[in-house]
């Protein structure tokens, strides 16, 4: 029988009896506390997953395939391709009014194309008030966010390393006056607005295209374009990553 510490044996036989069934019950219903849960992916209010098809899985916002688009392999089954000569796809004019309110856009790009390219807008003109577009020049590339008339508009540039050939994510979240801007998931770019911009128009949503293109030195997009999603919140950085995750294994 193992030794007792001394101020055991001062105890009267009871007490110690009763300190030592104590000491057993709470060691046994000590619990290593449970590890964070990772976040589930976020459910979009608009997709439109290219998989043979423009329809839009979770709204009814059907895009219409123009000049040429085809399908390729996408980062996940399928995926839009614009072949840089005036390809798009157009989709109805209330998918991407957002007003003032916090919303994430995100896709994945694939294109080695370094000329100064539309990717995807809602714009009703060239020169407009009130619109949201992404464009590109070879690893120059963001999003421009422009609202009512006398407020500054905002750009968000994003990271290097988007025309190299190989899928990457994009992700445009929009949260009060913080617009950032992430590439697969990480390296944060953010642009502070002075207020959130007012982003509401008639004019529908493309992807390959611009109302700038041919104006300004805009070309159609050349390349490829999957799993297009659209979001009534304000993504986090572990949400989008999860996001990213979840298209690994959708097939």
């Amino acid at each position: 029988m193992p030794k007792l510490p001394k101020y055991f044996t001062r105890l009267p036989l009871w007490l110690c009896v009763l300190l030592a069934l104590t000491v057993g019950v709470l060691s046994s219903t000590v619990e290593a506390a449970p590890a964070a849960q990772p976040p589930k992916a976020p459910r979009p209010i608009h997709w439109w997953p290219a998989d043979g098809t423009a329809r839009d899985r979770i709204g009814t916002d059907d895009g219409q395939l123009l000049n040429g688009v085809t399908y390729t392999a996408g980062f996940s089954g399928q995926a839009f391709h614009f072949n840089g000569q005036g390809s798009e796809v157009d989709f109805d004019a209330i998918g991407g009014n957002f007003n003032r309110d916090p919303f994430t856009i995100a896709f994945f790009i694939k294109t080695t194309s370094q000329v100064g390219q539309a990717m995807v807008e809602k714009r009703p003109v060239c020169d407009a008030e009130s619109f949201w577009d992404f464009r590109m020049t070879g690893d120059l590339w963001g999003a421009f966010l422009d609202g009512a008339p006398g407020v500054e508009g905002t750009g968000v540039t994003g990271p290097p390393g988007i025309a190299d050939g190989t899928w990457h994510h994009v992700a445009l979240v929009r949260d009060g006056t913080n617009n950032t801007i992430y590439l697969d998931g990480a390296n944060p770019s953010t642009a502070i607005s002075p207020e959130p911009v007012q982003l509401s128009n008639t004019a529908p949503m493309r992807a390959g295209m611009s109302r700038c293109t041919g104006i300004d030195g805009t070309n159609p997009y050349d390349g490829d374009l999957d799993e297009l999603m659209i979001f009534d919140k304000a993504l986090s950085q572990p949400e989008i990553n999860a996001l990213i995750q979840s298209l690994r294994g959708k097939h």
